[in-house]
């Protein structure tokens, strides 16, 4: 289980940062901690995407955490929080994709 915690303004000059956090570690589930992100611009939102892809092709669990108002608000207007799923605290994202693993 990789959990990755951005920092700060998640944008264009920092998305391949986030991507090589995020697809360094191994091949398990990934859980994306956004609480310390108070901005995505739409290239960080199609990094997010491609992770989730990824993630779906390898059959590896993907969850989003802690994610504030103002980025809750681009996922349900570009319909993200339907595809992705999110959590209002890591554990709750540790414990829903244990517990899909082991009934997998």
């Amino acid at each position: 289980m990789r959990i990755v915690s951005p920092q700060g303004p998640l944008t264009l000059n920092h998305v391949e940062d986030f991507r090589e956090a995020a697809g360094s570690g191994g091949n398990g589930h990934l859980i994306v901690d956004l609480s310390e992100v108070p901005y995505m611009d739409s290239s960080a939102l199609g990094a997010l995407m491609s992770l989730y892809a990824i993630s779906q092709k390898n059959r590896r669990g993907f969850a989003v955490a802690r994610v504030p108002r103002k980025i809750l608000t681009q996922f349900q207007l570009t319909r993200i929080d339907m595809l992705v799923p999110i959590f209002d605290s890591v554990e709750q994202a540790h414990a829903r994709l244990t517990t899909s693993a082991a009934g997998a």
